[in-house]
């Protein structure tokens, strides 16, 4: 029985023979600046990730714990619209679109 079944790559490798021109190589200019946006968004979510911990913490000092979710829910919104925005850039390059 074992032998039937097929690995997730040899799985991945037959769709990817099905798909033919779907798949476009990038080029190194493609691959850097992929890499760059990549970085420089998680730059921004490290940064607000900071200003946040630092904010909570300056709540909880001064005995304000009332804000402290709000600041949570705010960080996860700035993390997901920066995570959509860098995925929106790096989809542009590889499509070929350099801004």
């Amino acid at each position: 029985m074992s032998g039937n079944l097929k690995t997730a790559l040899e799985l991945a490798l037959e769709k990817l023979e099905e798909t033919p021109g779907k798949i476009k190589k990038l080029s190194e200019l493609q691959r850097k600046s992929i890499t760059e946006t990549r970085k420089k968004y998680q730059a921004k979510i490290a940064e607000k990730q900071l200003e946040t911990e630092e904010k909570i913490s300056k709540a909880i000092r001064s005995g304000e714990i009332a804000p402290i979710e709000a600041l949570q829910n705010q960080l996860i919104e700035e993390r997901s619209h920066l995570e959509q925005a860098m995925e929106t850039q790096v989809q542009q390059i590889r499509d070929g679109h350099n801004n």
